[in-house]
């Protein structure tokens, strides 16, 4: 590729015991007009210990121009992190997202990324940008998680930026480690604390968090749940082409942050048995609702919209957690459902399926292991170990070192 006009061999000069390489690049003014700006840079020493002469420095001067030439060379490839981010990222990556994904991304880019490269140009951007990035937020103690969302991220910047024709260089996200991942596990309730909790819990928010145990339900797909996908019958019933089973709960949509949309994944599609004695609680909550229709959601509020789930938690769920002493939260009870199927020894796969996961590892994440089992294998051995008479000792054989 020829080199741009006015660029064939850059402008090497000599000033303050330094070899200052001069060029011109292709930008946007904040108009959008492109303009011709000219740029300069110290690229090596010409006087002192680490001095360089001026043949050398011109082969210097000749790789970094080599690299210019080998990027995108449209104008907006100059555009700040800052302005490709608002200019194009955010109204074509960002807002095309679920509610979710939009909160997720937004909570990103304002705290973590547009302060540390937001004026930095996109073709400027490096892998130890990046690397360095990722080092520091470790050191302000953000866990392995956090950083790796951050750092894909970037690298989704820097994918749409391509996309668009806009970056030419390699991803520089690309290859950066984020270091170790924990996925710990949070605590989850046992039987007798999700039957204290639900059955302190005022109507009909009980009846929400008895589904979200029963099915494995979250609370967005809960309180997003319309009255004609849950067959509360004993009969055969067709939804949208659909058909739905007795006592089925078909899992379409979900409601979150005042949003309705589709839910999070095409595996988050599921149909879920419900037992007889919920169904009837659930048709009686219907009965007593003033909003008739198949599109009501099964939970109404006093406006006859899905309930806040934001709502519950600070007005109900916080002071019940003083009064009985651990969290009652809403994700608690869809993690206390997989639990108490690996606990009635349900195959991984069906748990995989109601639970709506892609990965079996997920789903296992979620559960929390039988200690009572281990702790009665544990007091077998000491069992054995007490009836054991006391005899000759016999020293322990010694393994040959290699």
């Amino acid at each position: 590729m020829a080199r741009r006009r006015g660029q064939r061999l850059g402008y090497l000069r000599e000033k303050s015991g330094s070899w200052i390489l001069g060029w011109r690049e292709d930008a946007l003014d904040e108009n959008g007009k492109p303009i011709r700006q000219q740029r300069s840079g110290v690229i090596a020493a010409s006087r002192g210990p680490d001095a360089i002469s001026k043949r050398e420095a011109r082969r210097i001067a000749n790789e970094h121009l080599a690299r210019l030439d080998s990027r995108n060379l449209r104008p907006s490839s100059t555009m700040t992190v800052d302005a490709f981010v608002e200019r194009k990222f955010i109204p074509q990556h960002v807002e095309m997202k679920k509610p979710g994904g939009r909160k997720h991304y937004t909570h990103l880019l304002d705290k973590h990324i547009i302060p540390a490269l937001g004026q930095r140009r996109l073709c400027d951007v490096t892998t130890d940008d990046v690397a360095m990035i990722v080092a520091a937020k470790r050191r302000e103690g953000l866990s392995g998680q956090s950083v790796l969302h951050i750092k894909n991220a970037i690298s989704a910047i820097f994918r749409h930026a391509k996309r668009l024709r806009l970056y030419g260089d390699e991803n520089p996200a690309v290859g950066v480690q984020v270091g170790e991942i924990r996925h710990e596990k949070r605590p989850t309730y046992n039987w007798e604390q999700a039957a204290v909790a639900i059955q302190r819990i005022p109507r009909p928010y009980c009846h929400m968090a008895l589904l979200s145990v029963v099915t494995s339900m979250n609370v967005a797909e809960v309180a997003g749940l319309r009255r004609k996908w849950a067959n509360l019958t004993g009969e055969i019933r067709q939804v949208d082409g659909e058909i739905l089973a007795p006592y089925t709960i078909g899992v379409r949509e979900n409601f979150y942050e005042g949003e309705r949309g589709s839910v999070k994944t095409g595996k988050r599609m599921r149909n879920l048995g419900i037992p007889e004695e919920l169904a009837v609680e659930l048709r009686k909550l219907i009965a007593r609702s003033p909003f008739k229709g198949a599109d009501f959601p099964v939970f109404c509020s006093r406006a006859g919209t899905p309930i806040d789930a934001h709502n519950v938690t600070s007005r109900v769920f916080k002071p019940l957690s003083k009064k009985l002493g651990f969290a009652v939260n809403w994700h608690a009870f869809r993690r206390a459902h997989s639990s108490f199927m690996g606990e009635l020894r349900v195959p991984v796969e069906d748990r995989v399926a109601t639970m709506g996961h892609a990965d079996s590892r997920m789903t296992l994440l979620y559960s929390i292991e039988d200690v009572d089992r281990r702790r009665h294998s544990a007091e077998q051995i000491m069992r054995r170990l007490k009836r054991k008479r006391p005899g000759k000792v016999v020293a322990m054989r010694k393994v040959a070192s290699a």
